[in-house]
């Protein structure tokens, strides 16, 4: 009978040390754009500090009150996925009108999607996340859709000039989602909201501030 003591390898000693053998993903490994905004990396930049994953979490609710929940989903993967996924949750829950031009059919939807992206992006770019106990919110009411964010204006931003003077809170996020193509040109997303609303007569738009939160 083999002797299991010597025939068998020991594992303590084969076994590659990871400490060793993996390399530093943040020094070799390329990183994707999605992947970029990582809330788990560690840095002094407060633009990248990160305490809760990067959550947007949507819900649907019966009628005009927050009261009976229809759907729900929160989206924890990427910063960049979590904006694409609340664009499709949106798509799926609100009313669609069909134009036919040319022979083709466009799908409208009743709030214009430019405005939902410009209110998901502003949202993703300017929330405060030191703020450890809330996260961007899609909620769907049969009347309106909400689109919250914790933190208000940033600091240097007097509410007289909103809209039309910008103050950057996270400067890195900002310019990954410039470089990927989500931000047009940094200071224009609320006036490009205001624009695609009103060329729908059955759309308004409103913004409330406060100290701590923007919607």
């Amino acid at each position: 009978i083999p002797n299991p003591t010597i025939e068998i390898a020991n594992p303590m000693i084969e076994m590659a040390n990871p400490t060793m053998e993996i390399a530093n993903p943040l020094i070799e490994t390329p990183i994707p754009l999605t992947e970029m905004v990582n809330p788990s990396i560690e840095t002094s930049n407060p633009s990248m500090e990160m305490p809760n994953p990067i959550k947007i979490s949507a819900i649907l609710f019966q009628g005009t009150k927050n009261v009976t929940l229809l759907d729900r989903k929160d989206f924890c993967d990427d910063l960049v996925s979590n904006i694409e996924d609340s664009m499709v949750f949106l798509r799926k829950h609100l009313n669609l009108s069909y134009k036919i031009k040319h022979l083709q059919r466009e799908e409208i939807l009743e709030i214009p999607e430019v405005a939902l992206r410009e209110a998901l992006v502003n949202a993703a770019c300017h929330r405060d996340y030191f703020e450890k106990g809330a996260n961007i919110s899609i909620s769907i009411f049969s009347d309106r859709v909400e689109i919250s964010n914790p933190g208000g204006l940033p600091s240097g931003l007097p509410i007289e000039l909103f809209g039309r003077k910008s103050v950057t809170r996270n400067s890195v996020i900002a310019d990954l989602l410039h470089r990927i193509g989500y931000i047009e040109k940094i200071g224009t997303g609320i006036q490009r909201i205001k624009d695609a609303v009103a060329d729908v007569a059955s759309c308004t738009v409103e913004f409330e501030i406060s100290e701590n939160w923007f919607t």
